[in-house]
């Protein structure tokens, strides 16, 4: 502290201070307006990029039926049937009852693992799948009564392919998340859920798309943790006229103040109020700080976002899987359990075949006798 008193009564060191003080002031005031358009020219980049998608989401969302929502109602009329063997019973009201549940929330909460851990949305998935791949072989679907032709659905892809590379920007961080979202998170919540039976259909033998499934989780995180959008739902209006819900709202305006909803798979039970305070306050803090969107607890989409992106692979091998082995989502005579018993024995005949230790050395191949012995074995 002696020290320190000497040099501030010395008069150089004194003069030195306040010289340094008043230019890093100025430096401040003058690098201030260049961050300041440094963001203009980001968010101007931003809209007009997005804007240049206008065409393809006309062409695409609006027009484009809801897969999903059909691919409900015709498992609950196989589910309802009743003709099914009397060994599946037991299984088809299990089945009917979680297809129930699921079906007060409309199309909402398909994220990879929700999708992968229930047998009804596998089967729902499963079956728009099939319906676009014979989609692409006419040149018209009628599904639900109506005409669909296969240009809504050309749109959709080139619609999904487009979003994929503006989302490019968006996680390497060129695109602020939170001013991108605060922006265009309705928009992108749609058109995500529009696409996203196409993302899944295509990128069943390579990844293909699925940053558009990210972005949908993402919207719907921002729409919970932001407490001037969580009053209200996301939805989409496709052609059939009904609307459909994307994802609940997590509170409800009562008169004017905000309370929690209660009955959403997401709401805490345990000091909900108080964890969705808290909730917002810390994903403020991240949309300030704006990080690029790479770790999980600094992405909006949070820990279901990394949930998702856990399961992505392993789902899209199962619908591979399904489709290969020309397993019909409305077939009940298989179940999710014995399909993945044969995604683990499908994998460790592969391991067999080309030897238990061969993730010792990429260089190892088995030799044609062994090959052949495998083969015959």
């Amino acid at each position: 502290m002696t020290i320190f008193n000497q040099w501030l009564n010395d008069p150089v060191a004194s003069s030195a201070l306040t010289i340094a003080l008043v230019a890093g002031t100025w430096a401040v005031a003058q690098f201030r307006p260049l961050a300041r358009e440094r963001r203009r020219e980001t968010y101007e980049a931003m809209t007009t990029h997005y804007v240049e998608l206008r065409a393809a989401r006309d062409a695409a969302v609006p027009h484009f039926p809801p897969l999903v929502a059909v691919g409900q109602r015709e498992l609950q009329r196989v589910l309802s049937s009743g003709d099914c063997n009397s060994d599946h019973v037991a299984r088809q009201t299990e089945l009917a009852s979680a297809l129930k549940r699921w079906m007060r929330h409309d199309i909402a909460f398909t994220a990879a693992h929700e999708v992968i851990d229930s047998e009804v949305k596998f089967r729902v998935f499963l079956w728009t799948i099939e319906t676009i791949r014979q989609w692409r072989q006419t040149t018209v679907l009628i599904l639900d009564g109506q005409q669909c032709s296969v240009d809504v659905l050309n749109a959709a892809t080139d619609l999904a392919h487009d979003l994929n590379a503006f989302l490019f920007h968006y996680e390497n961080g060129n695109y602020p998340a939170r001013q991108t979202l605060g922006l265009l998170h309705r928009s992108l919540a749609v058109v995500a859920k529009a696409t996203e039976p196409v993302v899944w259909e295509r990128s069943l033998d390579a990844r293909w798309g699925r940053r558009v499934l990210r972005i949908g989780l993402a919207s719907q995180h921002f729409n919970d943790v932001t407490p001037i959008h969580s009053i209200s739902d996301l939805t989409w209006k496709p052609n059939e006229g009904t609307r459909r819900l994307i994802h609940p709202r997590a509170r409800r305006s009562v008169l004017g103040v905000s309370a929690v909803v209660l009955d959403s798979p997401l709401s805490p039970r345990l000091l909900p109020g108080l964890r969705l305070r808290v909730r917002s306050a810390y994903w403020y803090l991240v949309g300030v700080v704006s990080p690029a969107p790479k770790l999980w607890f600094a992405a909006y989409g949070g820990l279901r976002l990394r949930r998702h992106r856990r399961r992505e692979n392993p789902l899209a091998g199962l619908l591979k899987l399904a489709c290969d082995r020309k397993r019909g989502a409305l077939d009940l005579s298989w179940s999710l359990h014995s399909l993945k018993q044969e995604q683990r024995d499908a994998a460790h005949a592969e391991r067999r075949r080309h030897g238990r230790l061969a993730w010792l050395w990429s260089g190892w191949q088995p030799s044609p006798e062994q090959d052949s012995a495998r083969t015959l074995d």
